[in-house]
């Protein structure tokens, strides 16, 4: 590619030059080595940098003038050859941002997590306990983090999405941070993160809750269970509910277990 002499370069200079006929020619910077304008038939004009690195001659386009300015332009070159001084190649530099951004673009996000964790995770679960799941994420997780990416999201943003829905569901909210520490774990194994931003959540005071039948629920239970077909269940589910047994006890109780003999009274001695 024709070099001509190094001069002075500024935009006045640069505006003030002929477009070259049938080739592109470089001209280079007197100030600054490696430093030069690009000039193509069609009226293009570029800022280069020529520089060595591990015996290498490379080149790298700054940036098209007008767009950047001469002075610009001689700054940047300057900041790059400040790198090479230190074995940084600029390009390979460049190569690796240029990756980075790429990965960064196309990097899966929470909406993509739950795609997948409904896939292969949820199919393994009671169907009462998925759909309560997909529940949870179409109601408060998706809304709020579907576009974050995975490798992105941070703690500050769980505990924030923690606290708006405990404000007045703190129990869901508990749930809903388990699901979602549930699926960043299986992001980890699947290779999107390595840490779980999901785990170490203060979760919200939760009181036990005891239920006890009215005695018209009572009443109703009795009258459907004298009618239910399934009479083993049936009776099994009254024998529970006239001793107080846990269901455990209830189902491996063995007959040599129950006395079947109703007590004989007793006699009253006589009094005095």
């Amino acid at each position: 590619m024709p070099r001509r002499s190094a001069v002075r370069l500024s935009d006045r200079w640069i505006k003030a030059q002929e477009i070259p006929a049938d080739r592109t020619v470089i001209v280079y910077d007197c100030d600054l080595p490696g430093f030069g304008v690009r000039i193509t038939a069609t009226g293009a004009y570029a800022f280069i940098l020529n520089y060595v690195i591990d015996r290498r001659e490379r080149r790298l386009t700054i940036g098209r003038f007008p767009a950047w300015s001469t002075t610009a332009a001689r700054e940047e070159a300057r900041a790059l050859r400040r790198k090479v001084d230190l074995g940084v190649d600029p390009l390979e530099d460049e190569k690796e941002r240029t990756a980075d951004a790429l990965a960064a673009r196309i990097a899966p996000t929470i909406a993509d997590l739950y795609v997948r964790y409904d896939a292969e995770h949820l199919p393994r679960k009671a169907r009462r306990s998925a759909d309560d799941d997909r529940s949870m994420w179409r109601c408060y997780i998706l809304p709020e983090l579907g576009g974050r990416k995975v490798i992105e999201l941070s703690h500050a943003e769980v505990d924030q999405l923690h606290a708006k829905i405990g404000r007045t569901k703190p129990v869901r909210a508990n749930r809903v941070i388990e699901i979602l520490k549930k699926a960043l774990n299986l992001a980890i194994r699947w290779g999107w993160r390595t840490d779980n931003p999901a785990s170490g959540v203060s979760r919200n005071r939760e009181e036990k809750r005891e239920r006890y039948l009215s005695p018209k629920e009572i009443m109703q239970l009795t009258t459907a269970l004298a009618s239910h077909p399934q009479r083993a269940s049936a009776d099994a589910i009254m024998f529970l509910l006239l001793t107080g047994a846990r269901r455990s006890e209830a189902l491996t109780a063995t007959w040599d277990q129950f006395n079947l003999v109703p007590p004989l009274d007793s006699e009253t001695p006589d009094c005095d």
